[in-house]
């Protein structure tokens, strides 16, 4: 590291002396011409300084880098945690020291984040599965992060800048994410399982609540009986039920193939994330439950879902004065792609490309799934 700054230190101080001796030349054989080139190589000094700058500054967070992973590898707090979770093995109370070491090394890895002295995506590869292992693990959930509320508040900003950051670069989301946000919602109270033909009474009473409150009727479609019961026996609907075993939200991941239901039939299928996607076809969340989070945390499980069947999109359909809707589709990466007469009146079409993952991941994510209940 230290040759490279002397490299390019010499480098300067020879561009330096370059410009120096141009200078003199010009002004002894082309003095009414002196002004101008002082014009230009000045800007070109003025863009090798920024250069300069900015090349300095990434050799430091490179740097800066190097030394949280040596911090991080040498903590014998840290790298025995760390051991126990690339083993699977069991964490109990007397880990606590440990845990709490392992999340304060990430809350300061916030800090810097949030404070611009490092970028995140230097760290990415070499943390991110450091960091989402661990708050995805079930018995630190229990001990620490989601048990004892107001505590490691950075690490929760953490997990969402982190999450937010994958999305945006197309990456998939880490396992342990999802795993921590079903843990979240479960703290809160509420239960997310898949929901079947026999809870279509649940489903039904849901809907009645849903549009008993919403002020703009025509913003969702009312489903009748038979399309709910073609929701809950033939495609994915996950649910979210409150402590007294109440359903208070609930999302569809629709197949629809090239059939009247089908949102891509109203676009071109020459997208692949078109072509080769599945519809968001509702999200419900009772009066009770609103802003709570479960909106997103459904949504965010039925992209696992999609991603696990190797789909590339998410289609979805916004009236157009729905605002809410919009500002949560937009917050967790759809982007709208089209305008259509529906079956149910006019539309705005949002996409939300998902980044499959490997092979090799896709059967990692296998070990994480939605609780089934019986039919």
């Amino acid at each position: 590291m230290k040759a490279v700054i002397r490299r390019d230190y010499a480098l300067l101080v020879a561009t330096i002396m370059l410009v120096v001796g141009t200078l003199s030349l010009i002004s002894a054989l082309r003095p009414e011409s002196f002004g101008f080139f002082v014009g230009i190589l000045g800007t070109t000094g003025a863009l090798l300084v920024i250069y300069e700058v900015h090349h300095t500054k990434r050799i430091a967070q490179a740097t800066f880098v190097r030394d949280l992973n040596t911090a991080f590898t040498t903590d014998e707090s840290i790298s025995e945690l760390w051991r126990k979770l690339l083993l699977d093995e069991n964490i109990d109370k007397s880990d606590r020291p440990r845990i709490s070491s392992y999340l304060t090394f990430f809350e300061t890895v916030y800090l810097l984040l949030d404070r611009k002295v490092i970028d995140l995506r230097l760290l990415d590869n070499l943390f991110r599965n450091r960091f989402f292992t661990a708050i995805g693990n079930e018995q630190i959930q229990k001990m620490t992060l989601l048990s004892q509320p107001g505590t490691f508040l950075n690490i929760h900003a953490l997990i969402k800048m982190w999450s937010e950051f994958l999305a945006v670069q197309g990456v998939p989301q880490h396992n342990g994410y999802y795993k921590y946000i079903k843990a979240a919602a479960l703290q809160d109270g509420y239960s997310i399982t898949q929901l079947r033909l026999h809870d279509l009474e649940k489903v039904l009473t849901l809907e009645e609540e849903v549009f008993a409150a919403l002020s703009h009727s025509e913003w969702l479609r009312k489903n009748d009986q038979d399309v709910w019961a073609e929701c809950l026996d033939n495609q994915l609907t996950i649910g979210a039920t409150d402590r007294d075993g109440n359903l208070v939200a609930l999302a569809v991941l629709f197949d629809a193939g090239s059939g009247p239901e089908s949102i891509s039939r109203y676009l071109s299928s020459d997208h692949p994330a078109i072509a080769n996607s599945l519809n968001l076809k509702i999200v419900l969340v009772a009066p009770s439950a609103q802003r709570s989070g479960l909106a997103r945390t459904l949504v965010e499980l039925l992209e696992f879902e999609a991603t696990h069947k190797r789909r590339q999109g998410l289609l979805c359909t916004i009236h157009r004065s729905n605002t809410p809707s919009k500002h949560l589709f937009t917050s967790l990466g759809y982007t709208r792609v089209g305008r259509a007469d529906t079956l149910y009146g006019r539309r705005d079409i949002y996409l939300r490309s998902l980044a499959l993952p490997s092979r090799k991941q896709s059967r990692h994510r296998r070990k994480f799934r939605l609780v089934r209940t019986a039919a």
